[in-house]
């Protein structure tokens, strides 16, 4: 909760990455996040490092075709048994059982 509620002591803001990221999405390019930490925490961090410098409107999860939170890597890359949730609630983080195939646009 310290780092959430404090990002500017634990983050250096580089205006480059999130750009970088959107040319790239505007070459056309499928992005895809993919994260040991929750959703609470990632989304507080990377709306902190990112949004401010991006588009009026346009957030973090814009950029990312497919965001994947605690994914429990390096499990994540070589277990079909690993169960997977969607936030269907960003606000709360609240999460429902999923399978199948990833969902573009989907937490």
């Amino acid at each position: 909760h310290e780092i959430t509620s404090h990002p500017e002591h634990f983050l250096v803001l580089d205006a480059e990455t999130p750009q970088v990221l959107l040319d790239q999405l505007h070459a056309g390019k499928k992005l895809m996040l993919i994260t040991n930490s929750d959703w609470a925490y990632s989304n507080a961090m990377m709306s902190y490092a990112f949004d401010r410098f991006l588009p009026v409107g346009m957030r973090w999860r814009d950029l990312f075709h497919f965001v994947v939170v605690s994914a429990r890597k390096p499990e994540f890359f070589d277990s079909r048994s690993t169960p997977a949730y969607q936030i269907v609630d960003e606000v709360s983080g609240v999460m429902v059982s999923c399978s199948g195939p990833l969902q573009a646009g989907q937490i």
